[in-house]
């Protein structure tokens, strides 16, 4: 089944493939299908899908919180900019919305307006490093049934208010930007909230999306905000909590993991990390569209060279962990954050460092066997 819009879109998306085989550089899709009562569901360009295991037919689709009629602005507030290239990040790296999860009844998926991808062009940039998004945009946490034809039960957006078929549901209140899926633990979901320069936890009911409790994680300097082009990286990781033994390890995309003990609603420990960033010199201001402006910070550097520096280039991408997703096993935390050269092992109860090594060729972890440590790097596998 095909998830491009229409066969141009597809032969976009097959020229980017080609490209990238040309200059040997893994390409993943940042969308990972989740298999529930017998559908298999998807969250691509398209919105999200429901489709029968067995036939392969597609059972529903929903476009989401945020379809054309809903984004009047977006072509004026982003005018000259690829159209290409925003849905190569869209299909290929924003694993916020490429991730989804559910309970059994309902599935989840963040949804970014597409503002989220939106880049400057070159003049622009240098008129505003920052570039920030446009104010007042936000994204949203949306709950489908697994069932039927895909029912809204109840949304979140990051303006604040919870939609729902049902107008006594509607909650007021919820403000933040959603950086990844929920994870789904007896009831309730633990997802990770950046909002008024900070990234939070907050744990929702999850058949209405209601607040049950908070707990603040770490706090940002502006710079690196979710608007900015210094947090545009964090904008599409999908950071989503992993749990074991009553610690929730929260990763926050920032430098930092926190262990937060589910019994007692506190922190239980930090470990921080150095962050790794890109700086790409171009000399004689000749700019370079296989790398693109995608989240960089542009400036001058001596005798007029274009110094691009920060971790959202699509270059830099392929150069980094695609899945940061914390893995939790026999007592240990292995987690390999985007922004971080390193593959960490912590201990749960602690947040001691155990061991780390540098990430080499790694892309992900793709699981614990017999205690070894399984990582895919694209061309090999290595058990560490």
């Amino acid at each position: 089944m095909s998830l491009a819009r229409h066969p141009e879109q597809a032969r976009g998306f097959e020229r980017y493939r080609a490209t990238m085989a040309e200059q040997q550089i893994p390409l993943l899709p940042a969308c990972q299908p989740l298999a529930v009562q017998g559908r298999i569901f998807v969250h691509s360009s398209l919105g999200l899908l429901a489709v029968d295991f067995e036939t392969g037919k597609r059972v529903w689709m929903q476009s989401g919180a945020f379809g054309a009629a809903d984004d009047p602005h977006f072509e004026e507030e982003s005018p000259g900019i690829d159209q290409q290239q925003r849905v190569d990040d869209r299909v290929f790296e924003d694993a916020t919305t490429g991730s989804i999860s559910s309970d059994g009844k309902l599935v989840f998926a963040v949804e970014n307006p597409r503002q989220a991808y939106a880049l400057a062009d070159l003049n622009a940039a240098f008129r505003n490093p920052l570039n920030p998004l446009p104010p007042g945009f936000s994204n949203a946490l949306s709950a489908y049934d697994v069932g039927g034809n895909g029912r809204l039960a109840w949304r979140l957006s990051g303006r604040g208010a919870a939609e729902s078929a049902e107008p006594e549901s509607v909650e007021r209140g919820h403000e933040g930007w959603f950086i990844g899926p929920p994870l789904p633990v007896a009831g309730q979901l633990f997802v990770m909230v950046e909002a008024k320069g900070g990234i939070r936890l907050d744990v929702l009911e999850s058949a209405s999306g209601k607040t049950i409790w908070s707990q603040p994680l770490a706090e940002l300097d502006d710079g690196r905000a979710i608007d900015k082009p210094a947090g545009r990286e964090r904008r599409f990781a999908g950071l989503t909590p992993s749990l074991a033994e009553g610690v929730l390890v929260c990763p926050t995309g920032a430098g930092a993991i926190v262990g937060v003990d589910l019994a007692t609603r506190t922190l239980l420990w930090a470990y921080r990390y150095p962050s790794s960033s890109m700086e790409t010199v171009l000399n004689g201001g000749i700019f370079v569209q296989a790398i693109g402006p995608g989240g960089m910070v542009f400036r001058r550097g001596p005798n007029g060279a274009i110094i691009m520096k920060g971790p959202g280039s699509s270059l830099a991408a392929r150069s980094r962990w695609v899945d940061g997703t914390p893995t939790l096993a026999a007592g240990r935390v292995v987690v390999c954050p985007r922004e971080s050269d390193e593959l960490h092992c912590l201990d749960l109860r602690s947040g001691r460092l155990v061991w780390k090594r540098p990430r080499k060729q790694g892309l992900y972890v793709a699981g614990i066997v017999d205690g070894r440590v399984i990582v895919d790097g694209g061309r090999g596998v290595e058990a560490v």
